[in-house]
């Protein structure tokens, strides 16, 4: 019964290590602005690789991340992505700017 205890215990200390890792990794990905310069254009990534959005500047993604999941998962996504000339603050919130069509 001991034994059993021990390995309950060591699987519950590798899934709370899993879930640890996991959340210090995720992405953490602002889009809150008061003014146009706390926008940048940042790379979100996704499963088919480069994808830029317009996020606050003290956004942490993580691509590295991103790039780990998507080969876990075996997902992919529709590849491409939108042109982004710049950024600007729209309602708080950061939005891209467009020459062309979005």
């Amino acid at each position: 019964m001991r034994k059993l205890y021990i390995v309950l215990i060591v699987i519950a200390a590798v899934i709370f290590t899993g879930i640890f890792v996991y959340w210090i990794n995720v992405p953490k990905i602002n889009y809150s602005c008061e003014v146009d310069s706390d926008c940048i254009i940042v790379d979100r990534h996704n499963c088919c690789g480069y994808y830029p959005i317009c996020a606050n500047k003290n956004s942490k993604p993580n691509p590295d991340f991103v790039r780990f999941t998507c080969g876990l998962s075996g997902s992919a996504s529709v590849c491409g992505f939108p042109s982004i000339d710049g950024c600007e603050c729209i309602e708080n919130k950061c939005k891209g700017t467009f020459s062309g069509n979005p």
